[in-house]
């Protein structure tokens, strides 16, 4: 597939929405703390699925959902969560898409399934400032 063709599917346009979502909510919060858990989360997601990937000796890899999984976790997850909780929630979901499958495709939501484990395990917080739930009404509409 080439980048051409890439850019017209629907997890391309996913992608997009979410990052300019990340940049909005970090402006308006003006919290860089949140571009950097979602780098991490992308980075931490990236790599563990192509690992996985390559493990399971897969002959196509497209670690778009990866990089899904990543920025769903750091917007959900509070700015001020440690990185070692990004990584771990991270972890657990691209964990869960590649062992909790049913005719190799996942049971679960990986970024859902990962942020209940990091409530379960680390007992985390989930404040969804990517959705502007920590601004003002009126700073939505600037």
């Amino acid at each position: 597939m080439t980048a051409g063709q890439w850019i017209k599917t629907p997890k391309s346009y996913v992608i997009m929405a979410i990052i300019v979502n990340l940049l909005m909510a970090s402006v308006l919060s003006q919290d860089i703390k949140g571009v950097a858990n979602s780098l991490l989360g992308v980075i931490v997601s990236l790599a563990l699925d192509v690992v996985c990937c390559l493990l399971e000796k897969r002959k196509r890899m497209m670690p778009d959902g990866a990089v899904i999984t990543g920025l769903i976790i750091a917007l959900i997850l509070g700015t001020h969560t440690a990185p070692l909780i990004v990584v771990a929630t991270a972890v657990f979901a691209i964990s869960s898409k590649h062992m909790l499958v049913y005719k190799k495709k996942p049971v679960l939501n990986p970024a859902a399934f990962g942020l209940l484990l990091a409530v379960m395990v680390f007992h985390s917080e989930q404040c969804w400032w990517g959705a502007f739930g920590d601004l003002p009404a009126w700073d939505c509409f600037f």
